[in-house]
């Protein structure tokens, strides 16, 4: 079903940070977007009013947000350092916690279930929530598989994601900017699927259903995959195809929606179920647009979308974007014609009312009609 609906900007966020956006990430019920910078800086925004709760200034700068599933308190912060910050909140007091554990920038983070897996240039880690004692690293998955071609390259995660197959089993699936994509079993962490990849994967992003892939490939554009199977789905072209981009992709609106980042200043909005390019959303010229996150607000029947600004300097950090579902713009329509009629129908009580009234008067002998010599003109005279 073709997407139906249109952004417009919300908000613009101009202030809270030194310098450009690194990662941004909505809280689970979207009561809360967090931002990091490259200036150390990660911001918690209330979005009912754009209030700029807290400022963590870390002495190091944050790559990756992952907040913990069906919790709105709890946000964990790759830093650059190495480190996993857990930062916990409420609407007066911010609380930083620091957890060594790789010897790379933390650039991926993704957790379910209490297990937390962070990708750190080759390291590949897996966590467990240890409770009071925080998170501990348990697991180190290694190296992916390689061959002839990709032998000599560099091994770095470009991203994890948690999923479920559709037989119920646990997986993780792993992208590699030269080593295509690995998909790890859980119960044993052995490797159900490697597939190499003909262009360099610089992002990728997991529907919510986990059944679909989608990778930003750097040479050719968006690459689509069955996430179990890794069967090729189609692709989706590059809009400046001249151009070797590291871009991030994410899937939206149900996984109806693939949404690529811009080195540019354009946001490309695509309609999964028909590849077509549905709107691109326009920033200012020559903004870099690498950090993308997107919700679903139910109670107001509305798709959410935050765009990060990551030049070293700029005005504008990040903008909220906002689309009202079809379902919603028709309620709408029918609230503002419902709103006309009455408008109409008290107009015309109103001169029913009045005709009434002249009437009475004039029975009443109170007032008289007089003509104008044009016949046009209507004059009340007291008697």
């Amino acid at each position: 079903m073709p997407l139906p609906m249109q952004y417009h900007k919300l908000h613009e966020f101009t202030r809270g940070h030194k310098s450009g956006i690194t990662a941004l990430s909505f809280s689970s019920n979207g009561n809360y977007l967090a931002t990091a910078g490259r200036d150390g800086h990660v911001c918690i925004w209330r979005l009912s009013d754009y209030k700029l709760l807290h400022t963590l200034e870390g002495r190091s700068m944050t790559l990756s947000l992952a907040w913990i599933p069906r919790r709105e308190d709890t946000l964990l912060c790759g830093m650059q350092d190495g480190c996993v910050t857990v930062l916990s909140f409420d609407e007066v007091g911010l609380c930083a916690m620091a957890l060594p554990g790789h010897t790379a920038p933390v650039e991926h983070l993704a957790v379910k279930d209490g297990m937390l897996a962070s990708g750190a240039h080759h390291e590949l880690f897996i966590w467990a929530d240890a409770k009071l004692k925080g998170w501990k690293p348990v697991l180190d998955l290694g190296t992916p598989p390689k061959n002839s071609q990709n032998e000599a390259q560099e091994v770095v995660i470009s991203s994890v994601h948690w999923t479920v197959s559709r037989a119920g089993e646990s997986l993780l699936i792993v992208t590699y900017l030269h080593h295509g994509i690995v998909i790890f079993k859980t119960s044993n962490w052995t490797h159900l699927r490697a597939i190499p990849n003909n262009g360099n994967i610089a992002s990728a992003s997991l529907t919510a259903n986990g059944r679909t892939l989608v990778t930003s490939n750097m040479i050719s554009g968006f690459d689509i995959y069955d996430a179990e199977t890794t069967a090729s789905l189609g692709s989706l072209p590059n809009p400046a195809a001249d151009v070797v981009r590291t871009v991030p992709v994410l899937f939206a609106h149900g996984g109806n929606a693939i949404i690529g980042g811009s080195t540019i200043g354009e946001v490309h909005v695509w309609d999964a179920t028909t590849s077509r390019l549905h709107q691109v959303l326009l920033h200012a010229d020559g903004q870099q647009v690498l950090a993308l996150s997107a919700h679903y607000d139910a109670p107001r029947d509305r798709f959410l979308l935050a765009t990060g600004i990551s030049n070293e300097v700029t005005n504008v950090f990040a903008v909220l974007w906002c689309a009202e579902s079809q379902r919603h713009d028709n309620t709408s329509q029918i609230w503002r014609v419902t709103a006309y009629f009455r408008t109409q129908i008290a107009v015309l009580d109103y001169r029913i009312f009045a005709i009434w009234l002249i009437v009475g008067l004039i029975a009443g002998g109170v007032a008289r009609i007089t003509f104008s010599s044009d016949g046009q003109a209507m004059v009340w005279n007291k008697l």
